[in-house]
């Protein structure tokens, strides 16, 4: 794959991809930002940037993300779990992988809307599974396309291909059933530190599958979560349906509107988010390594480790990260052992062999 598809968006095509927004962003993602160019076209046109998450895998890239003050929640978006809250996403994915893509980022919208740009051929030509169920989801949402001629040749784009393209605007209303027990379907990581490094970095940790149960116990924790709030949003509305008791002169402060749900289980995924992080961090196996100034060093780095998507490849990169500083502990590794290994996992995508 020739430098992972990266076509950066240009500048007016990025902003008609982010005028199609009709609804307020309470929390916005870019799953494939690049240097962040739809993130900010977004600001220019929506005014909205404080409440932006973005994924990208390239570690140069992501240093230019890093620079723009933009909050980086993971490496490769198609590791991530589909467990945080967003009102909003707008993305262009890598062309071969549109589709892939487009599905797994609907999965991360609570209710609210996505843009997408892909490769016209991806809806002209469903050839593929994932091709056909993208078709479908758009006709079973009542999703909009507009397809974009010459995109990526006009005078301002960084680099040109003659690929026509279609941007996807969907709708994801608020419709869920609650369902307290959910069984659980979960893809394995892949391997992409190499075992011998995999298992010194589980060594880390705790024995057998702790690793595993910690990633569910924070899946679950989080599904619970939704399902909570959810719960306590309906019944402030039917309350009100109800109307107020005659001795009841207390105001009504509570908010039902989708907005403030969102912003509220964002807060609270976060919240759990920092904890799993935490016990992580704070693994007898992982301290008992460390010197007592090397673990004040590991702590002041909190802020930086707690914005990451907390999965397992991300927590073995992490332990990675510790391996490869071990007996040389710098203030800086917490920024770098997040990079060193997504390049591992960069060359691993490019079919080059690791070092």
């Amino acid at each position: 794959m020739s430098d992972l598809q990266f076509y950066p968006t240009p500048a007016a095509l990025a902003k008609k991809m982010a005028s199609k927004f009709t609804r307020p962003i309470t929390r916005l993602l870019d799953p494939s930002a690049g240097t962040g160019d739809l993130l900010d076209a977004v600001e220019q046109v929506k005014r909205v940037r404080r409440s932006s998450d973005c994924v990208e895998l390239d570690p140069e890239r992501r240093a230019v993300l890093k620079d723009k003050g933009l909050n980086i929640v993971g490496a490769d978006f198609l590791d991530m779990e589909p467990v945080a809250c967003y009102s909003s996403i707008i993305m262009n994915p890598p062309f071969a992988e549109g589709a892939r893509h487009v599905l797994h980022a609907f999965n991360f919208l609570f209710c609210g809307e996505l843009i997408a740009l892909v490769n016209a051929t991806t809806l002209t030509n469903p050839y593929t599974a994932e091709r056909k169920l993208l078709c479908k989801l758009i006709e079973d949402h009542g999703g909009d396309v507009e397809y974009v001629e010459a995109a990526f040749q006009t005078d301002e784009t960084e680099r040109k291909t003659t690929v026509d393209c279609a941007i996807i605007h969907l709708v994801k209303k608020n419709t869920e059933q609650f369902d307290f027990i959910r069984l659980m379907d979960k893809t394995e990581a892949k391997d992409a530190l190499g075992s011998e490094r995999v298992e010194q970095a589980r060594d880390l940790m705790l024995p057998g599958d702790e690793l595993k149960n910690r990633v569910i116990d924070f899946t679950q924790a989080v599904e619970f979560m939704k399902v909570h709030r959810k719960a306590e949003m309906m019944a402030v509305r039917f309350k009100r349906r109800l109307g107020k008791a005659i001795n009841d002169t207390t105001e009504d402060t509570q908010t039902d509107s989708e907005s403030d749900l969102i912003e509220s289980m964002h807060k609270d995924y976060q919240a759990l988010k920092d904890a799993a992080w935490s016990g992580v961090m704070r693994s007898l196996r992982v301290t008992n390594r460390l010197t007592s100034g090397a673990q004040k060093k590991l702590e002041s780095q909190f802020e930086d480790i707690r914005r990451i998507d907390f999965t397992l490849t991300n927590i073995e990169g992490f332990l990675l990260g510790l391996v490869e500083q071990q007996g040389d502990m710098q203030i800086q590794m917490l920024l770098d052992c997040f990079d060193i290994f997504s390049k591992y996992h960069l060359k691993c995508e490019r079919g080059l062999p690791p070092t």
